[in-house]
């Protein structure tokens, strides 16, 4: 049998190209393979940087609102705290301004010192009576005293002024005083002499 050998050279060069072919396109498929691994290696290494760099975010994130946090713990506590002392001082306050009010109404009832003073030393004298603090119509009512301690009559009305000097008006309002009491005798008490003009 007769062989071509020409035929057989074109089949041999287009085994060889075909061949060629496949090895070209198989270079470049293990090139594109490559280039992808590479992006691919790139892209997670980017992601893990990502999510490293997130994770660093929350961290951080998380210690400044820990720290505000346990801030505005403090202040709310300091708060309770200094209100808790300002409502112990207010019920001390009340309380104290209760004390005082008692006492103001005390001396208001009892009257001024010279007041108080007049009759301390009135009931330290013998045979006379005074009354207690009057609350209008003069300071105190007093009269000689019978052996038991007793007002005799006529009972007076007494007012102490002191003060610079004694008006027209302080008298005719003694009088007015003696007179709705119904007392035919009232006194005037000054710290001193000059105080009368």
């Amino acid at each position: 049998m007769w062989k071509d050998p020409l035929g057989q050279s074109a089949a041999a060069t287009l085994a060889n190209a075909r061949q060629e072919e496949r090895l070209a396109a198989a270079k470049e498929l293990q090139e594109q393979h490559a280039a992808t691994t590479k992006r691919i290696a790139k892209l997670e290494a980017a992601q893990k940087l990502a999510e490293e760099e997130k994770k660093a975010e929350v961290a951080g994130v998380r210690a400044e609102l820990e720290v505000a946090f346990s801030n505005d713990k403090a202040k709310a506590d300091d708060l309770a705290r200094q209100s808790k002392d300002y409502l112990q001082e207010i019920v001390i306050l009340r309380d104290r301004n209760e004390e005082l009010e008692s006492e103001m109404a005390k001396v208001a009832r009892v009257g001024k010192r010279e007041e108080i003073d007049f009759a301390e030393e009135v009931r330290s004298w013998p045979g006379i009576w005074i009354g207690e603090k009057l609350p209008r119509n003069g300071d105190y009512l007093m009269a000689f005293a019978d052996t038991a301690g007793n007002a005799l009559e006529p009972r007076m009305v007494v007012d102490n002024k002191d003060k610079a000097a004694v008006a027209e008006a302080d008298i005719r309002k003694l009088v007015r005083d003696a007179r709705e009491r119904k007392l035919a005798v009232a006194a005037l008490v000054t710290h001193d002499e000059s105080q009368l003009r």
